[in-house]
């Protein structure tokens, strides 16, 4: 479902979907220009597959904006102080991932799909 996602993400910023594209084909030039000279089958590596850093950020930020999972849930197994409520062994508390993902002080312009955010700084 997450790669669903993504696709529609991308199909929706043409700009960022280009961009995206012209990495994965500079890519696939290389590496069939190398094969053509070597007469090899042609193969991408796990090497050259991590040189597709905006692709990386692009499905960083999908997953971001969709999550796979919503929230997760976990139960305390040592007494808590979360901003001055304690919370006692036991407790079930959930983590909501899809609106930590939208708060606009970890992320600026937090609706926005902005693969450009996970590149390094």
């Amino acid at each position: 479902m997450a790669l669903s996602w993504i696709i529609f993400l991308l199909g929706h910023s043409p700009e960022i979907q280009a961009k995206a594209a012209a990495e994965v084909d500079t890519l696939f030039e290389a590496t069939e220009d190398s094969a053509e000279k070597n007469s090899e089958k042609f193969l991408l590596t796990l090497d050259q597959l991590k040189e597709l850093k905006f692709l990386e950020c692009c499905i960083k930020e999908g997953l971001r904006l969709c999550p796979s999972v919503p929230f997760i849930g976990r139960r305390v197994h040592e007494e808590m102080d979360i901003n001055g409520y304690k919370v006692p062994v036991g407790t079930i508390i959930f983590v909501y991932i899809y609106m930590l993902h939208r708060d606009p002080k970890v992320f600026p312009n937090p609706e926005q799909f902005n693969p450009d955010r996970f590149l390094p700084e």
